[in-house]
This record gives C-alpha cells, sequence and structure tokens, in this order.
C-alpha cells in the first residue's frame, strides 16, 4: 500500500519531541506503514490540531486521522 507524503510540516523543537512520542506510540500498531510516512502523517496531523494543553489522548486522535488518510487512499479519494 502507497502511502501519500504531505507536504514538510514546520514543528517547533518541542512538537518536534512529540512526534517521536506518537510514532512511537503509534508504530506497533500501524506496522504496514513506513517509518518516515507515519512521520510524515503525524507532524501532519499534529499540525491540523494546532496547539493543545492536554496530551493524554493525544497518540489516538493523531491515529484515528492517520488511520481515515489511510482509509481514504485506499478507496481513491486522494490520488497518490
Amino acid at each position: 500500500m502507497a502511502i501519500q507524503t504531505p507536504p514538510a510540516v514546520s514543528l517547533a523543537p518541542d512538537e518536534r519531541d512529540l512526534v517521536v512520542e506518537v510514532v512511537d506510540a503509534l508504530q506497533p500498531r500501524l506496522q504496514e506503514v513506513a517509518p518516515d510516512s507515519l512521520r510524515h502523517m503525524v507532524a501532519s496531523a499534529l499540525d491540523e490540531l494546532g496547539e493543545v494543553r492536554v496530551t493524554t489522548y493525544l497518540p489516538i486522535i493523531v491515529e484515528r486521522r492517520v488511520r481515515q488518510q489511510m482509509r481514504l487512499e485506499q478507496a481513491g479519494r486522494i490520488p497518490a
């Protein structure tokens, strides 16, 4: 399955740490996604969510967005 790589997302250093943390949490459940693609999708999802104060459920929210993007790509709704 080819996963579309979103455009580069500009994140602050503390946000990059959050991307690593979320990717580490999601990678075991999303093994079909290449690590680089997952990092890009997580960074994009975090960028869409904007600044958040409570991060406890952030990996769950991001995982839902990543899975939704994957479903749309599989259905051919997002050009690869």
